[in-house]
């Protein structure tokens, strides 16, 4: 009667066993199951995330807290016929999709780079290190050091086909808001404010992008090196400028600058150390700096 009893619980221990076994084969393909689904969702969302990028999306910079802002990938018409020597021809140019800064780097941002140790000191301290300009755009600064900061917070200048597409969206428009003579409520210029202001002062100067500031208020060193005759040698597809030259380009106008200098399509200005008179040409030295001179940086789409 006892080995009886004894066979039954054997039998029984056996059962649970094989029970258990089974209840963990079921459980770990529950969890591999679900694990699948989480990846693929996961996948799903990444691709959604690119695929929803549209124009003026936007997105921070943890490095800086720069905001910035989204310009599609496509073609769009550079330069203008009508214009300076070095603004002719209109020309087709077809870009990757890429970020640029909503505004320029203002002073406090660049003084996270100088505690940081990479950046080094504005030439001259009228608006730099004092607090209540803090949102001011840096000025005072050449092209390598903006080419140092860009490159300290993972982003880049922009190219200046990017900076005028930013500024001019595609329907070929003058200014950043449309064809429009300026104004003061758009922007500051013609030294109607007597000094240099804060970043994003006139939001009804904003480009169709979202960017602000792209006319007036300070001049933006961009990657290119300068050519008086470079748009009509310039490739379709995401040109860079020339492969070397002695002077870069600004773009955008200041405080200072009337009308004319403040169009989209203006390479520079007449306050330039350079100029040809016979072209009416201009660029500016890499080390060369002014009061109402500064940048903002961009940064491929894939990044």
């Amino acid at each position: 009667m006892f080995a009886l009893y004894s066979d039954m619980c054997l039998r029984q221990q056996k059962t649970m066993i094989w029970i258990k076994a089974i209840l963990v084969i079921i459980l770990l393909g529950v969890g591999c199951s679900r694990n699948e689904t989480n990846l693929d969702a996961e996948t799903d969302n990444n691709a959604n995330t690119e695929s929803e990028l549209v124009s003026g999306s936007t997105r921070t910079s943890a490095q800086d807290g720069m905001e910035l802002v989204y310009v599609p990938a496509g073609m769009f018409s550079m330069g203008l016929d009508a214009g300076r020597t070095d603004e002719r021809p209109s020309h087709k140019v077809v870009l990757d999709g890429f970020w640029i800064d909503r505004t320029e780097v203002t002073n406090a941002m660049y003084r996270l780079c100088m505690e940081a140790g990479v950046c080094t000191t504005p030439e001259h301290d009228k608006y730099f290190p004092y607090e209540e300009f803090s949102d001011y755009p840096v000025v005072y600064v050449s092209w390598d050091q903006a080419n140092t900061y860009c490159d300290w917070v993972g982003r880049r200048l922009p190219t200046e086909a990017e900076w005028e597409k930013a500024a001019r969206g595609t329907d070929g428009r003058l200014y950043p808001w449309g064809n429009e003579v300026p104004s003061s409520n758009r922007l500051n210029y013609a030294r109607e404010t007597g000094d240099i202001m804060a970043v994003g002062s006139f939001p009804e100067g904003a480009s169709t992008y979202g960017a602000l500031d792209l006319a007036g208020n300070a001049w933006e060193w961009v990657a290119d090196w300068y050519d008086v005759h470079y748009y009509s040698i310039s490739p379709q597809n995401n040109p860079a400028g020339p492969q070397d030259g002695s002077f870069r380009v600004c773009r955008g106008g200041g405080w200072t600058d009337f009308k004319g200098a403040v169009r989209s399509v203006q390479r520079a200005s007449d306050m330039c150390v350079l100029k040809d008179p016979a072209n009416a040409s201009y660029g500016y030295r890499r080390d060369f700096v002014d009061n109402d001179l500064s940048f903002r940086c961009a940064l491929d789409a894939t990044n």
